[in-house]
């Protein structure tokens, strides 16, 4: 009876969703590649900006690789320049298809404010006076946005004089996705029963 008691525990076991550790990834890296557009300079309350605002000044017409900022943020190198007194707008893809994030880290440095979107949710905003250094913001954002698929994080980055600089890091510990058509507990049980009965069957044959 024993070798039955073990072929119905392998069974379930094999049934049973495999626990993975969460890794970490990056999603969107230092000097990272977006689509971009230039605008007209969204006041002192960069960071206060809907996604409805973003959609409005973006139009993906450029791309190109990070940072961006002139020849007064004091921060070499800037790969795209981006004059005063104008907003940036900027979006790029993640495929997370097959994972799901179970914590994010935003770090970015701006001159002067920025509001990050995470497939249309509002994660961060700030609009600070000046920029200070990197990373001039490292902090935990909502995980909640993100999809098992294709997500999309567009930003807003609002300068009203002087220098200006963006660039941005996301980090992110992610797992894999649920299995979907794991078998509830009540057709574990059946088939644990059904492995017993041909068990017994066999025994009493034998």
């Amino acid at each position: 009876m024993n070798k039955y008691l073990a072929m119905i525990n392998a069974a379930i076991l094999c049934l049973l969703p495999v626990s993975v550790l969460a890794l970490p990834v990056t999603l969107v890296s230092q000097s990272d590649n977006w689509d971009y557009n230039f605008g007209n300079s969204l006041g002192s309350g960069g960071g206060n900006n809907t996604f409805a605002t973003f959609t409005a000044g973006f139009t993906g017409a450029s791309n190109g690789n990070g940072p961006f900022g002139n020849s007064s943020s004091g921060v070499p190198p800037v790969n795209i320049i981006w004059n005063a007194n104008s907003a940036l707008y900027l979006q790029t893809t993640v495929d997370l298809t097959g994972s799901v994030v179970d914590s994010a880290v935003l770090n970015l440095a701006v001159d002067n404010g920025s509001s990050v979107f995470v497939n249309g949710d509002k994660v961060f905003g700030a609009s600070a006076g000046g920029f200070t250094s990197i990373w001039e913001y490292s902090q935990s954002i909502a995980t909640t946005p993100f999809i098992n698929g294709i997500n999309t994080i567009s930003v807003i980055a609002n300068d009203y004089g002087g220098a200006t600089y963006f660039d941005m890091e996301l980090t992110a510990e992610v797992s894999p996705a649920p299995v979907t058509n794991v078998p509830e507990p009540s057709a574990l049980a059946l088939l644990g029963l059904g492995l017993v009965s041909f068990g017994l069957i066999r025994r009493r044959r034998s």
